[in-house]
């Protein structure tokens, strides 16, 4: 990155009335764009620092206040849990799981195994309405429901192409 450096000043009344003067002119406003071209890369560098810095703090601060919340009473809900004071509140979210599908597998195996009712016409997963139906394992895997084997065991029924991925609980903090 070039410096920036200070543009030539001209007396009040002067006038350009050469090549060379127009020359110089010409240099002067190339000046004005290279300083202006480096003062804005040194602001999005600065903008950039800032960013990072101030993420790194509140980061920092947050962990304090994640450690004193395990410390107080809080309001538990179905997916939350809260405690509140005169300076904000503290929250922390329970986060559903993520997953992460193979549509074309998953539709398979519901046509395989008459569940149809989760397709949708277009031949496109009907997620929203499989994932009530069935309930994530400890080992990552879509359970179905049971079936009862030709030797009379009951096992569950998982889904293939589904990953469940148990994701962290998320602290918030919310400033008055």
């Amino acid at each position: 990155m070039n410096e920036y450096i200070e543009p030539a000043s001209v007396p009040e009344h002067w006038v350009c009335d050469s090549d060379g003067k127009a020359k110089w002119i010409c240099e002067q406003i190339k000046q004005i764009e290279d300083n202006r071209d480096y003062m804005i890369a040194w602001y999005k560098e600065q903008i950039e620092k800032a960013k990072k810095t101030a993420e790194f703090d509140r980061m920092k601060w947050e962990s304090y206040l994640a450690a004193y919340f395990d410390t107080v009473p809080h309001k538990k809900a179905n997916k939350s849990e809260s405690y509140s004071f005169p300076g904000g509140k503290l929250v922390l979210k329970r986060q559903d799981p993520e997953y992460k599908k193979d549509e074309n597998t998953v539709i398979a195996w519901l046509k395989e195994h008459n569940a149809p009712q989760f397709v949708k016409v277009k031949e496109t997963l009907d997620w929203d309405n499989l994932k009530k139906s069935c309930s994530g394992d400890a080992d990552g895997k879509m359970i179905f429901g049971e079936e009862i084997t030709e030797d009379g065991e009951i096992v569950q029924v998982t889904i293939p192409g589904i990953d469940v991925v148990y994701r962290e609980d998320k602290f918030c903090v919310e400033v008055k």
